[in-house]
């Protein structure tokens, strides 16, 4: 493919790891495990809807990601691969996948054992065995910080299997696609909710938030009108537009009734557009993310960075009652947040450099072919 029609879409790694803070709140919430009344029970009340937010940005986010590539080499090479796309996406999630199962299953109860900890029982194997943990697992109140982000992992896998045969075989209807999808997601999000069950780790859940991301990627490869009208938008009518999008992350599912949860991502698809191109094409940009390099360095290392956080999470957790230190104090809570994010991010880092570029690297061999 030519070198010089490269994607120039890495100026969102910031905004990567700022969708990526409700997630980690989320986990910390979880490793806490705060009761009775207070101001903790009450963040942790509210992590729940937020993260909401977080992962309907990244199903939207990887779509748009996946499928512009995909229309690229489609461009260039006249085909699609999809036995490259599926070892592509595989290397990319099965390092963390395996180091997270191994934390849940052998690493953790190890510890346990041996500082002698309070007894618990680790999940049943057979629904990750099944490849749907998010669908049939349990969550057991002390792996939960992990738990979730293996089912996340999961939800992903379960994502790219589907995406890969439509950016094979329905490339040329990717728009009818994309519609169908956001079509698919409201009426699954009232399903699951008239039958009061949970949406937050039901992949078919967030077909409405991937549809958007599919048809903004088509709009993009066919360089549409739209672009241009909104890389001409002034300050003033992109200021509205974000304050639009931060009252929106912030109260939408938290003050919503439950049913309009369903209609919810219909609005972030359209904001998440927007910051899109606006970030990337926009001439009258309040700010642009990617000179915050500090952001984009933390959107890069998101992965890396959000996996170790779950274990490490309850590492602190464990560190911190092995001293006695009062866990219902505030400020031990916040001091535990805080060592549980330098220590992530430092692994992170370090796992960004020495596994996930070497992986990358063998990722560019599927593409090359």
């Amino acid at each position: 493919m030519p070198r010089n029609k490269r994607l120039h879409f890495k100026d969102l790694d910031a905004l990567k790891f700022i969708m990526l803070l409700p997630v980690l709140l989320y986990c910390s919430m979880l490793s806490i495990q705060p009761q009775g009344e207070g101001i903790t029970v009450e963040i942790a009340g509210a992590s729940k809807y937020f993260i909401l937010n977080s992962i309907d940005f990244y199903f939207f986010l990887s779509a748009f990601f996946l499928a512009s590539h995909a229309l690229r080499e489609i461009k260039y090479k006249s085909d699609f691969s999809l036995k490259n796309f599926y070892v592509r996406r595989v290397l990319r999630i099965s390092f963390f996948l395996v180091i997270s199962l191994v934390f849940v299953f052998l690493f953790h109860p190890w510890i346990a054992r041996t500082l002698k900890l309070f007894e618990f029982e680790t999940p049943t194997l057979m629904p990750f065995i099944t490849g749907i943990p998010n669908y049939i697992g349990d969550l057991n109140g002390t792996q939960d910080s992990v738990l979730v982000i293996i089912w996340g992992l999961f939800m992903f896998l379960q994502f790219y299997a589907v995406i890969g045969i439509v950016l094979k075989y329905l490339v040329d209807k990717i728009i009818w696609v994309g519609i169908a999808l956001i079509v698919a997601g409201v009426i699954a999000r009232l399903v699951l909710i008239m039958g009061e069950a949970d949406i937050l780790f039901n992949t078919l859940s967030y077909s409405t938030p991937i549809g958007f991301g599919l048809i903004l990627a088509k709009l993009v490869r066919e360089d549409n009108r739209i672009i241009g009208t909104i890389k001409g938008f002034s300050k003033t009518r992109n200021s509205i537009i974000y304050i639009i999008l931060s009252i929106h992350l912030l109260t939408a599912y938290l003050l919503s009734p439950k049913y309009v949860f369903a209609l919810i991502p219909l609005l972030s698809g359209l904001l998440f557009s927007f910051v899109v191109l606006e970030q990337t094409y926009g001439k009258n940009s309040l700010f642009k993310f990617r000179k915050n390099k500090t952001l984009s360095r933390l959107g890069k290392i998101s992965l890396s960075f959000l996996t170790f956080y779950g274990m490490l999470s309850i590492v602190t957790f464990i560190a911190i009652e092995s001293v006695n230190l009062d866990l219902l104090n505030v400020f031990v809570k916040i001091a535990m947040m805080l060592a549980t994010f330098i220590l992530a991010w430092l692994f992170g880092d370090l796992c960004f450099n020495y596994i996930e570029q070497p992986i990358r690297s063998v990722k560019r061999d599927f593409k090359r072919e």
